[in-house]
Order: structure tokens, then sequence, then C-alpha cells
């Protein structure tokens, strides 16, 4: 395994870790919640890439790139408004983009670091309590 895999899976694998140290409450894993958001992973993280790279041939790939972290940074925020922290949901879009990573694009697994990154600190962000403008 080359070294850079080995850091994006050791980072993806601790985000829990950390998490736990961050988080004020007991944190669960909440595996059913990340579940039901699969589909909407897979869309972002395999699908959308994929025909980015057939529609725009080598450019596609360019755009994949830059715009991942942001698709699964949005798809974190709206988790954690709608069901709160869910720290498997960062491996579950490292785990969607890794076959895209390594099959179509013959790219080191360390590509699934960044969009993994966004996603927990997009769950982070939506997970995090703010107070009514009413109050």
């Amino acid at each position: 395994m080359p070294p850079a895999a080995l850091v994006c899976w050791l980072a993806i694998l601790s985000s829990p870790v950390l998490i736990r140290r961050l988080a004020p409450e007991p944190v669960r894993l909440r595996l059913r919640v990340t579940a039901l958001w699969l589909p909407w992973c897979a869309v972002v993280c395999t699908l959308l890439p994929a025909l980015l790279m057939w529609w725009l041939g080598t450019g596609g790939i360019l755009i994949a790139i830059y715009l991942l972290p942001f698709g699964c940074m949005a798809l974190g925020m709206a988790l954690g408004k709608r069901h709160g922290l869910c720290p498997l949901f960062p491996l579950a879009c490292a785990l969607c983009l890794l076959p895209i990573a390594r099959g179509l694009y013959h790219m080191a697994g360390a590509l699934c670091l960044g969009p993994a990154v966004f996603a927990l600190l997009g769950n982070a962000a939506g997970a995090y309590p703010r107070k009514s403008a009413g109050r």
C-alpha cells in the first residue's frame, strides 16, 4: 500500500476518535441514518465524477476533483442539520469515492481524503447547535 493511501485511511479511521474528544455528549455512530444517506453519497461521490469524465473527457477529472469536496460538504451539512453528528458519514463518502479514484481515474487513494474531511467538517457545522433568532 502506498504511503499516501495509508495516511488517507488512518485519517479517515481516526475521525470518530477526534469527534468523541470534541463532542460534549456521547457520540452515537448512527449507522441507520448514515445508511439512509448512502444513495445521495453514491450520487455525489460515484456517479457525478463518472458522468463528468464521460461528458467532458479529461477536463472532467479536474472539475470533479475540485467539486467533490464541496458536494460532500453540502451533503454533510444537510445530514448534520437534520440528524446531528454522524461520524460514519465521512467514511461512507471515502468508500463511495474509492472505486472511482482507483478504477476510473487511476489515481491514488489519497484523493478520498479531501472529500472525507470536507464531509466531516460539513457534518460538524450542520450539527452545531444554533440559537433561534426569536430568543
